[in-house]
């Protein structure tokens, strides 16, 4: 009678750790890194679990030493110090309006003065998406000039730097909250866009 043989099983996980942060002003960085985890067949699942949680902790810290961010282990796992990015609570704030420089009257567009668009980009840079006036000055980029500049992501509404006669548009008290250009840097820029 020949001998039974007991068959190993085996289970192979792997476990992905992507941290996306932001280490400058505007700047993200990111890190990633993974490991494949082979484990016994006959490991309960809660010693698994308890595996592939410790495997992630380790490759969360790796993330933030690849990043140079300071963390620290806490019970309930790895925790990112804040004060630890560069720039993160120190990141200068947009330079507010002069004195006496309040917004003059402007056009009304679809029944919102255009000034107001000019406040909302300054004061509510998440709610625009990043200036492609850049892509605009880049010949190789064959990106459509007649765009607008900026762009708000609710509702798609744009604004532009100046007007097809290269008249600028940007009030005297902007300044671009996304590359910190006054509104004769981004005048200048507009016309070169429309030159």
């Amino acid at each position: 009678m020949a001998a039974a043989t007991a068959k190993k099983t085996e289970n192979t996980f792997t476990v992905f750790r992507r941290q996306v942060i932001q280490t400058g002003e505007y700047e993200p960085a990111e890190a990633s890194c993974s490991v494949t985890i082979t484990v016994d067949g006959e490991m309960s699942p809660d010693a698994i679990a308890e595996q592939i949680a410790e495997w992630g902790n380790t490759l969360e810290m790796a993330n933030y030493e690849a990043l140079g961010v300071g963390y620290e282990m806490t019970e309930q796992g790895i925790r990112r110090l804040q004060k630890s990015v560069p720039g993160f609570a120190a990141a200068p704030a947009v330079a507010p309006p002069t004195a006496g420089a309040a917004p003059p009257s402007a056009p009304i567009v679809g029944g919102t003065a255009m000034s107001d668009f000019w406040t909302d980009l300054m004061t509510n840079q998440s709610g625009w998406w990043p200036p492609n006036w850049e892509k605009k000055l880049d010949p190789a980029a064959n990106f459509n000039k007649k765009g607008p500049d900026y762009k708000r992501r609710g509702d798609g509404k744009g604004i532009w730097l100046t007007k097809p006669d290269g008249t600028s548009q940007i009030p005297d008290w902007f300044v671009c909250p996304f590359t910190g250009k006054t509104a004769p840097e981004l005048a200048s820029i507009g016309a070169q866009i429309r030159g």
